[in-house]
């Protein structure tokens, strides 16, 4: 009997150490990616890049408020940029000053899960159009005036029909 008596409370403390482990390893998890969050985002403002945080309950856990919002100037080169984006995965918006992007640099955007997206340079072109389409998600869209001809910007409305998109 004795022996029965002590595997049924064995078992309970076992599951709760298992309990305890799982936590702490997904605390330890979440802080790890709130300090490459944070590297990224210090290391992309210290080449001229702004950005905003928003207050979160991660902040308690991680001791960082997640960056939610970043504007990119043309200045800070886009090697590191795009090194430097997947680690912001709390991002909401996002500014870029750049004149062309490659698609590869584009899929890495599309994967930020963003609601706004706002493009302030030279990018995107007429020629440009169908590449834009991985932005279907994306809720608000900015593309500068003039970047776009009239049948284009109709284009872009067609292709992202249930995003805003304001050329103006």
């Amino acid at each position: 009997m004795n022996n029965a008596t002590n595997r049924r409370s064995t078992i309970p403390a076992c599951i709760a150490i298992v309990v305890c482990v799982a936590v702490v390893v997904s605390i330890l998890t979440v802080r790890r990616a709130a300090e490459r969050e944070y590297a990224s985002y210090e290391t992309l403002c210290s080449l001229g890049a702004e950005g905003d945080d928003w207050v979160s309950f991660l902040e308690i856990i991680t001791g960082r408020p997640p960056i939610v919002q970043l504007e990119i100037p043309a200045e800070v080169p886009k090697e590191t940029t795009f090194a430097l984006l997947p680690d912001l995965r709390n991002l909401e918006a996002l500014t870029l000053a750049y004149d062309s992007l490659t698609d590869r640099q584009l899929d890495t955007i599309s994967e930020l899960g963003l609601n706004s997206l706002n493009f302030e340079g030279d990018f995107p072109t007429d020629s440009d159009i169908s590449r834009l389409s991985r932005f279907r998600g994306v809720q608000f869209i900015y593309v500068p005036p003039g970047n776009l001809s009239s049948e284009a910007q109709n284009k872009v409305r067609a292709l992202l029909s249930s995003s805003i998109i304001d050329f103006d």
